[in-house]
């Protein structure tokens, strides 16, 4: 016997007079934790279509300045300082859309259309620039507009002199990381890790386990740097040498043995999966505190991240046009602004001399 719904013949039927329910607006499911922009990152206008700045070299060597004199001696003149110049490059990168006319004059319904792409194109350009503070290269990615981020930065460092380690495809070595820590001579204002890397650390540290260890006082000795906190949500933070390591969706698998040598940029995983941490010092160099940090290059963004240019009608378009503008780049006023360890695999720590 067929279903009967009281009048209908069926409720195929009765759902012939009615309709599905939108509800307003989109819900989010690219979700990208703790972004750099999001921290501490010192922010500040930074006029110039390549921005410069002078560093002491370290072989002016300050110990042997002063010269010793006896009584009645002559004196000599001395000059031997030298400086090491650094250059930066603005670039800029852009996002626009095209809004048909005829989309909310046919279509209209309870979501604003405009505003709807406007919030798409502001997360677009705001985790592209998040992105781009990590794994950003002006040497070998110019013609696609980046600036240099942090693995650029980093890799102008001898590998393995601290500021630069080689992982060597293990799981994260807390003898390397206290390396890193003690060479960073300006101090360390977060520990930037990808959450796999993190979990590793954890597992190692609340529970006990996962562990490759040369010896049970060994592993106690290193765990001993990592302590735990409670933020203002209540959840636990950890921290190396109380120094807060923050888990970020921003550093991602990246392919083994790239960027290293100093002939191609640190590439994103393809075949053989691994991934990177970094200890940043943050900085604002125009304020003569050297560090990590970045900069926009117009005033008419006011502060903001990007310039927003209107278009009320295009031409040959029964159409309106939404632009986003951004001119920035990164400066790093030391090389103690950043250190960073690559090439760090999802696995057992290593814990050992």
């Amino acid at each position: 016997m067929a279903d009967q719904v009281h009048h209908w013949n069926s409720l195929a039927e009765a759902e012939k007079l009615t309709q599905s329910t939108l509800i307003p607006g989109i819900v989010e499911e690219d979700i990208r934790r703790n972004p750099l922009l999001g921290m501490a990152l010192p922010v500040a206008w930074t006029p110039g279509k390549t921005i410069k700045w002078v560093k002491e070299d370290v072989d002016n060597n300050m110990v042997g300045q002063t010269a010793p004199v006896a009584i009645g001696g002559q004196l000599s003149w001395s000059s031997n300082v030298k400086y090491v110049e650094k250059e930066t490059f603005m670039t800029r990168r852009y996002v626009q859309r095209l809004l048909d006319n005829y989309i909310p004059a046919v279509y209209g319904t309870i979501n604003d259309y405009e505003a709807i792409v406007m919030a798409e194109m502001q997360k677009g350009i705001f985790v592209d620039i998040n992105d781009l503070l990590i794994y950003g290269d002006y040497t070998f990615n110019t013609d696609n507009g980046e600036f240099d981020g942090l693995h650029a930065w980093c890799a102008e460092q001898t590998i393995g002199d601290g500021l630069n380690q080689d992982g060597a495809d293990t799981g994260l070595n807390l003898s390397k990381l206290r390396t890193m820590n003690t060479s960073m001579k300006l101090g360390i204002d977060v520990y930037l890790f990808p959450f796999q890397v993190a979990d590793r650390l954890a597992l190692a540290y609340i529970d006990g386990l996962g562990g490759e260890t040369t010896g049970a006082l060994t592993a106690r000795g290193q765990l001993s740097y990592i302590s735990m906190g409670i933020n203002e949500l209540g959840k636990r933070v950890m921290a190396y040498d109380s120094t807060p390591i923050v888990p970020t969706d921003y550093l991602v698998a990246e392919e083994s043995d790239t960027g290293d040598n100093g002939t191609e940029a640190r590439a994103k995983y393809t075949t053989d999966k691994t991934y990177s941490i970094f200890g940043i010092r943050f900085g604002n160099i125009y304020q003569g505190v050297p560090g990590f940090m970045y900069g926009f290059g117009d005033t008419a963004m006011a502060g903001q991240l990007y310039r927003t240019v209107l278009f009320e009608q295009l031409e040959d378009y029964d159409a309106k046009g939404i632009r986003f503008v951004s001119y920035g780049t990164t400066l790093m006023g030391s090389k103690y602004g950043a250190c960073r360890m690559y090439d760090v695999d999802d696995d057992d720590l290593i814990i050992s001399a």
